[in-house]
């Protein structure tokens, strides 16, 4: 009776910790995710990418570069956002596709497909255009 009560503390202990883990990715993502759509909302795409996307080194000129080709694509001010479609995979997989418009209108997505590790998210695909229907045939 001793070894299941030790084992029922053990496993309860761990089943504390991984849930406290989720949550603090959990925690993590959300926060990630509402400063990225900050950024894309200014018009700083380049920095939201630079957010997210921390295994690639970005330049000040490629940060730029990335900003104007937003500011070109959609040269008024967002108004909104949101999540168009959100899809969890297996083994920590994750798809997100995400909206921004004006008030004219005009509407301009980013998908981001990531996976979940153990020090983060992994960003393993990004892209981003006004084709709402190309990018939501990535799902």
């Amino acid at each position: 009776m001793k070894k299941f009560t030790v084992y029922a503390a053990l496993l309860a202990l761990c089943m504390a910790s991984v849930t406290q883990a989720q949550t603090n990715q959990r925690t993590q993502f959300n926060q990630g995710l509402a400063m990225f759509n900050e950024l894309v909302m200014q018009h700083e795409l380049g920095e939201a990418i630079d957010l997210i996307q921390i295994d690639k080194a970005y330049g000040e000129k490629d940060i730029e570069a990335l900003n104007d080709v937003l500011r070109k694509t959609v040269p008024d001010d967002f108004v909104g956002s949101s999540t168009v479609q959100t899809a969890a995979l297996k083994n920590g997989f994750r798809q997100e596709l995400l909206a921004y418009w004006t008030e004219a209108g005009d509407y301009f997505y980013v998908y981001i497909l990531m996976h979940r590790r153990e020090d983060g998210f992994a960003v393993l695909n990004l892209q981003y255009g006004k084709d709402v229907q190309e990018l939501l045939g990535l799902f």
